[in-house]
């Protein structure tokens, strides 16, 4: 780590220094002049009584020599007064020295204040680090115990220890915390968001998503706080004391989904639809098919995407309207959507038409649900076929019971986060060894923020009444939550504060597109930086330190003399160094804040960096230093929740709509009927006859063509064709047995089955959709395009 070269001869160039090397020359100048008066004044004292008395031996003897007389007049004299030589004229001696005095100092003055000065102007670069004076005058101070603290949460930026003497001496003062031998944090309770940027294993939840709960739970202005919890670890170790505090823990559990609460992605649609706003409806229904559907790396058409969101858009609002009519809203749900479209897309006709077009060429042409399924109704043959199963592929983990059962039904309104009787603590449980059902949380956090903003618009002041915070740790790992950058930078002033953790940028890149992550990183006034992954990430936080100017000093001369001349000069140098940032120790981390704007009594302030340093004794503490009591928990899930939800218990067949289809024959007009037509007895079918002739019609005249003709003009008639190309004539055997390999290792087997009996390109690109596998994607694309 960089040491500051320390120029301690700077304080011969202060100017209290200065000022007393003056008077002190001064004085040491009137002194010695007075003493060489007082010396020729003793002498030509002694030269007149020689003169006048002559010299006899008895004096020679035992007179005084000429320095005891010089002695005893110097003791007998003040040193300030000289010795009468000229009379009256001596009043104006102290003048004279000071006219001497002009003559010679000041000029040296002036070189010792040049010589010795701070070079350091911050030419090359201001950049420094917040002075604990100034923490103390910027931020509150909270006690690491286990008791409540006044006024509103936050987030912890720096640590200090107190000794019992040195407590003392702030009790003294007037400090009035109680003495906490686990130290005390300086707490931002300010609104704004924060990121983290922590790779694996860099204590980020140890040392920072703990005791942030900590600080939320223990404040007496309670705010409600959802947790994305990987693997479930913060809940099973938190939630006694959340409890103990007054919050009501609720849990969205996708490791567990029997001891989930209920979640229904479509509640909000529903409840908009029974309410006739069939705008809102779809727009929310809307919302919710875009995180499910939406790639922002797929190179696929952006026609399948599309579709396949205009097909779910559809089948939700179809069920709506249908549960409606029937008054059975606890049947709109997802598991129903996808029932719904597993047994009415299938089993084409001739003309490629299915049950769910007959059933949405029934409806009223002004109903959402015909609307938004006119996008499908203009595809054919591959395409439409295409556009079923990758939708069916995308819904298939909401048929499986378990997740049917969690999304049937909610018995959470998001609306009690800011408006219920208790804070609520909100844990999202995932698994890290399954992704398949991450769509769900960002779902979630998606109409969260939608129910939140909405209501703090709708209010009298425009702001929720009680704040609600997200920690998002490891929010790179689920699917992008839409808008979150908008509720980022809106949300503050209406109560809706964000925490992102994540291990590097390039993950965050990777989950939002470049442009998204950094907007989302700006729109965070706390950048805490404890160890980053990514390569990029010390290069951007030390651009973001920015500069100083150090001074750095040359020495010149041979080796072996000890005569060397020394220089100084300005240079500029990064507050921190990336390998620097790199090489923190645990509990060091950096803190860079921009909306940190004033201090404790309203004084602007220049928001300088944060840095936790061990060797300065601020480094933050560990979750395993001082919250292991109250903070370590380990159970099962069933040991934690107890008993299974009510869901658990749910016949799945009571969420089934009972669609009864006609039979869609290429003549009949394709209406959709809810009753079944009577059904024809074996006997009433008459036996099959012969063909002989063929009546063929034109205009008004009627004609017999004989059977030859017939066959004749059908086999001279062109065929029709769906447009598409066989995969053999892209790819050659080699490519596609390498294609083939790559997939069976990136998916399961039924998928795997999936894709080798595909055959065309057309449908390889569809199935692709749905599926990320860039080394596929890479050559199937750059074969392609060729």
């Amino acid at each position: 780590m960089h040491k500051k070269y320390k120029q301690w001869k700077v304080i011969l160039a202060h100017p209290l220094v200065i000022a007393f090397v003056g008077v002190a020359s001064y004085f040491a100048l009137l002194i010695g002049l007075n003493i060489l008066t007082k010396l020729l004044y003793v002498g030509l004292t002694a030269l007149v009584t020689v003169k006048n008395q002559g010299i006899s031996p008895e004096l020679m003897e035992n007179g005084p020599s000429i320095g005891q007389q010089l002695w005893a007049y110097l003791l007998q004299t003040s040193p300030l007064q000289p010795a009468p030589l000229f009379g009256a004229y001596m009043r104006f001696f102290p003048l004279a020295v000071l006219v001497i005095w002009l003559l010679l100092m000041p000029k040296k003055l002036y070189q010792m204040r040049i010589a010795y000065r701070d070079l350091n102007k911050g030419t090359k670069g201001v950049a420094r680090w917040t002075t604990f004076k100034e923490m103390l005058e910027q931020y509150p101070i909270v006690a690491l115990n286990e008791e409540e603290y006044e006024g509103e949460s936050g987030i912890p930026v720096l640590h200090f220890n107190l000794s019992p003497v040195w407590y003392s001496l702030w009790k003294f003062q007037g400090f009035s915390l109680p003495f906490c031998s686990n130290g005390y944090v300086f707490m931002d309770r300010n609104k704004t968001n924060a990121w983290v940027d922590a790779g694996t294993q860099s204590g980020k939840t140890e040392m920072y998503t703990y005791p942030t709960l900590d600080l939320i739970m223990r404040a007496k202005e309670k705010d409600s706080v959802i947790i994305t919890d990987l693997k479930g670890n913060m809940i099973k170790n938190t939630k006694a004391e959340f409890e103990r505090f007054g919050y009501d823990v609720w849990c969205l559990n996708l490791v567990k989904p029997e001891y989930s609460m209920g979640y229904n992605p479509l509640e909000l649609i529903k409840k908009a639809y029974w309410e006739g706003d069939y705008d809102t409806a779809q727009l929310l229904c809307n919302t919710f098919t875009y995180s499910l559907f939406h790639n922002e790396h797929s190179h696929a058409d952006p026609m399948w995407e599309e579709a396949s969101i205009a097909l779910v858009n559809a089948l939700i609002l179809a069920v709506c309207f249908l549960c409606k009519e029937k008054d059975e809203p606890e049947k709109v749900t997802m598991y129903t959507v996808s029932v719904m479209l597993s047994e009415l897309g299938q089993d084409p006709d001739e003309n490629g038409m299915t049950s769910l077009d007959a059933f949405f060429s029934d409806l009223e042409p002004t109903n959402p649900a015909k609307l938004q399924f006119a996008t499908i109704q203009f595809s054919q043959g591959i395409t439409r076929s295409g556009i079923y199963t990758g939708t069916m592929a995308k819904l298939k983990s909401f048929t499986f019971d378990s997740i049917g059962r969690l999304t049937a039904k909610s018995n959470f309104a998001f609306e009690q986060l800011a408006y219920g009787e208790k804070p609520v603590a909100l844990f999202i449980v995932y698994p890290d060894y399954d992704d398949s059902n991450y769509a769900l949380i960002s779902t979630f956090l998606t109409q969260m923020n939608y129910v939140l903003a909405k209501c703090a618009t709708l209010s009298r002041d425009s702001k929720l009444p009680r704040r609600v915070k997200s920690v998002m740790e490891e929010v790179a790992n689920f699917p992008a939550v839409p808008g979150l950058e908008r509720h980022m930078n809106v949300g503050l002033e209406r109560g809706m504060i964000y925490y992102l953790i994540t291990q590097s940028m390039v993950q965050l890149d990777k989950n939002y597109g470049k442009e998204g992550a950094r907007a989302l990183i700006n729109a965070c006034g706390n950048k805490i930086y404890i160890m980053g992954d990514g390569e990029d990430d010390a290069k951007y936080f030390c651009s973001m330190l920015g500069e100083t100017t150090v001074i750095s000093t040359s020495r010149h001369g041979d080796p072996l003399s000890m005569d060397k001349s020394y220089g100084e000069s300005e240079e500029s140098r990064e507050l921190l160094k990336e390998e620097e940032l790199r090489l923190l120790k645990p509990g060091e981390w950096i803190v860079y804040r921009t909306k940190m704007r004033r201090d404790l009594k309203g004084n602007g302030i220049e928001p300088r960096p944060i840095r936790a340093c061990e060797a300065e004794g601020t480094k933050m503490l560990h979750r395993y230093e001082y919250l292991m009591p109250r903070f370590d928990h380990p159970m099962t899930f069933e040991e934690l929740h107890g008993e299974p939800s009510p869901h658990a218990y749910l016949c799945m067949e009571e969420l089934i709509i009972d669609f009864k289809i006609d039979t869609v024959d290429i003549e009949d007009t394709g209406v959709y009927t809810k009753d079944p037509q009577p059904k024809i007895s074996h006997d009433e079918i008459e036996e099959p006859r012969e063909v002989e002739e063929v009546e063929y019609i034109h205009g008004t005249t009627k004609e017999t063509l004989p059977e030859e003709e017939v066959s004749t003009m059908i086999e001279e008639l062109e065929p029709i064709h769906d447009t598409f190309t066989l995969l053999t004539n892209v790819f050659s055997e080699d490519q596609l047995t390498l294609m083939r390999a790559i997939v069976q290792r990136s998916v399961e087997e039924d998928q795997y089955d999936r894709f080798l009996s595909l055959d065309t390109v057309e449908e390889v690109e569809n199935w692709l959709i749905y599926f990320d596998i860039p080394e596929v994607q890479e050559l199937f694309y750059s074969m392609v395009e060729r």
